[in-house]
């Protein structure tokens, strides 16, 4: 299934981390929205800013589960891969490995979009934005996942009922591989190019506009002479946009490879799975966790 002994323990390596780093990352902004609701520190804001995290983390989460299901799955066959292929092909296991890859992929970048976009709103418009109603954000994040769940759940069922034969394309379980004509891999391939190439314009385009707002703020600050800790604000949004601007266009680039070549090397296939697209779960818990001591630290809002 993935080729080989290094394979194998790599993906248990990358879905451990992946999995055990991002529940930590659950729990820990879970227990802050528990726990210090009223406080000083944990504005309307800084309770929504949580809540998107937890949403991202949970994505990130479901793709390390996915991922931790095939290295469990190749631990499990070995050698007798071959023999058991066609079984596991069409299994249950397999299917909800497919489902978990295509909901967390548009539950990533839909949070990330997300929150690019409320820290954008927030800053432009402080007293005026439904960024700021808790309300209109669980609301949007529910229905998102929701849609993520029930998308990806229809486009398993049509494909296993209108193909002839129910085994998935690959063993890796995937609706990616471009090697068949049906109109579930087709739009799945459409989605995760949307998605990616979305992702790789929409952040960095957000985040160019947030700093110049910031800019604009701390250069009023300073000119009426007021304090001002915008300057690491500012160092904050270009750590934000990079990391996932080149994620996001790495995978752009692996997904235009897949949907454009009816025959490829596997092991780009298995490149991409284990590799590019943990990238986001493997940043985002640090890089949003950090953020969040910052922000608690100094008692206010990005």
């Amino acid at each position: 299934m993935l080729g080989s002994v290094t394979v194998r323990v790599l993906t248990l390596i990358v879905s451990g981390y992946g999995t055990l780093f991002n529940a930590i990352s659950l729990f820990l902004n879970a227990r802050k929205l528990k726990h210090k609701k009223g406080s000083v520190s944990d504005s309307t804001a800084g309770q929504n800013y949580k809540q998107i995290v937890i949403y991202i983390a949970m994505g990130d989460f479901l793709y390390s589960v996915s991922l931790l299901i095939l290295g469990l799955a190749d631990l499990h066959y070995q050698d007798e891969y071959l023999v058991n292929e066609y079984y596991w092909r069409k299994s249950f296991a397999c299917y909800t490995v497919s489902i978990l890859v295509i909901a967390s992929n548009v539950m990533s970048s839909v949070g990330l979009n997300f929150m690019a976009l409320s820290r954008y709103s927030v800053a432009k418009n402080p007293f005026d934005t439904k960024f700021l109603q808790t309300g209109f954000v669980l609301f949007f994040l529910t229905t998102v996942t929701l849609l993520s769940f029930l998308i990806s759940a229809v486009l398993m069922v049509s494909y296993r009922l209108s193909s002839s034969n129910p085994m998935l394309p690959t063993g890796l379980c995937m609706l990616l591989a471009n090697i068949d004509s049906s109109i579930a891999t087709k739009l799945t391939i459409v989605i995760a190019l949307l998605s990616n190439i979305g992702s790789c314009i929409s952040i960095p385009t957000i985040y160019y506009h947030l700093n110049k707002i910031l800019i604009a703020s701390q250069n009023y600050r300073e000119k009426m002479g007021i304090p001002s800790s915008l300057e690491n604000d500012n160092k904050n949004v270009v750590v934000s946009s990079i990391p996932h601007a080149i994620i996001y266009f790495t995978q752009s680039l692996i997904f235009l490879v897949i949907a454009s070549w009816k025959e490829y090397p596997y092991h780009i296939f298995i490149f991409a799975i284990i590799v590019v697209l943990p990238l986001n779960f493997i940043v985002n818990p640090f890089m949003f966790n950090k953020f969040n001591e910052q922000k608690d630290s100094k008692r206010k809002v990005l």
